[in-house]
Parts: structure tokens; C-alpha cells; sequence
């Protein structure tokens, strides 16, 4: 992880995912990636667990579609039981990702305190082998719906990702295309070339 992140040069995040692991290991490899990755100037995002994220002082958490909503997840940051208070404060606090799958959800997410949405699966990927890609023109019009930036996400390799910035994407998200290469961090690299 931390060969990504050097190779990053502060241009990356690092999402940290681990659906199967128990809250305790999950906070234990956060803490322990947070503060590897401070020097290195790499956001860490803790995948749909807002709890881990601020017990571990993560710069942010991605909520998944199945989630809390945004402004409960701000709630829950500000230990506000009133969400019209929480969303403003708690904004310079806890960056909020939300998970999308279809641009129609991109505007309903406009003003809600969310920080980013990730949208996919743009193209075919291992990850989801059998599921539906939505092109890049779903990218495209999302982009537009909204004014919240959008990571492109699904299937994006090197080749892809410059194009999806063209079509209006704020940036991508790449699993198997980094952490499947046989050097991740050349991989970043790969993928840093064509975006920047």
C-alpha cells in the first residue's frame, strides 16, 4: 500500500475495503495506514464505516449504496441529532463519498454534504464479473446532472482514464488495475501519466 502511495506523490487516495474483517482489525490497519500515509500526504478513505473512519482520524469514508444516507453519516460525524446542523461543520472534518450506480442518483445528491460520488462499473471488470457496465457516456451525463465531482469507477485502466476525464470525470478509481499489476506502484505511475 504504501509503494502506491509514494508513487502517488500526493495525487492519490487510498480507499481502504475490507468487508469480511471485524471493526477491531479493520481500525487496527486504518490507524496503522493513516499514519504511514501522513508523511505521504495520501487521503485515506475507510470503505462504508464512518465510525472507523473518525476513531482512527481517516480524512474521509465512502458510503455505499446500501449505506447510511449522507446526512446521517454527517450526523453520526457531528453526534448531531439534527442533520440540517451537522452537514456544514461536519463537512471540514470527515470527507463523504457516496456510491452510486446510475447518473439519475448523481443531482438527487447535490447539496446533500457528500464531497464526491464514485460511479460504476463504467466498463466490464473481474470485480463484478456478470454485472452491467454503464459506458462512458452514463460518466458523461452524470457529470452534468451534477455539481459534485465524479470518479469514474469499473474496468478503468491507464487508456481509459484520459478519456473519462474528457467526457467530464474529476478523476478514477482503480482496483484491479493497480493492485493486480505486478508492481503497483509503476502502475500508479501508468495511471498518473495519463491523467496528468
Amino acid at each position: 500500500m504504501l509503494a502506491v502511495a509514494r508513487a502517488g506523490r500526493g495525487r492519490v487516495a487510498l480507499h481502504l475495503r475490507a468487508r469480511s474483517s471485524s471493526a477491531a482489525r479493520l481500525c487496527e490497519v486504518a490507524e496503522w495506514l493513516v499514519g504511514e500515509a501522513a508523511e505521504l500526504r495520501t487521503l485515506i478513505v475507510v470503505n462504508d464505516r464512518v465510525d472507523v473512519a473518525l476513531a482512527v482520524g481517516a480524512g474521509g469514508a465512502q458510503l455505499r449504496e446500501d449505506s447510511l444516507g449522507v446526512a446521517d453519516a454527517l450526523a453520526v460525524v457531528r453526534g448531531a441529532a439534527r442533520r440540517s446542523d451537522a452537514i456544514e461543520s461536519a463537512r471540514r472534518e470527515l470527507l463523504l463519498g457516496r456510491s452510486i450506480h446510475s447518473p439519475a442518483q448523481a443531482p438527487e445528491l447535490d447539496g446533500s454534504g457528500a464531497s464526491w460520488l464514485l460511479l460504476g462499473s463504467v466498463y466490464p471488470t473481474p470485480s463484478h464479473p456478470g454485472g452491467s457496465a454503464i459506458g462512458p457516456q452514463a460518466v458523461a451525463t452524470a457529470c452534468i446532472a451534477t455539481g459534485l465531482p465524479v470518479l469514474a469507477l469499473g474496468g478503468v485502466g491507464p487508456a481509459e482514464a484520459r478519456s473519462l476525464l474528457d467526457v467530464g470525470a474529476h478523476g478514477v478509481a482503480a482496483a484491479s488495475g493497480v493492485w493486480g499489476a505486478g508492481d503497483p506502484g509503476s502502475a500508479v505511475g501508468r495511471y498518473l501519466e495519463a491523467l496528468y
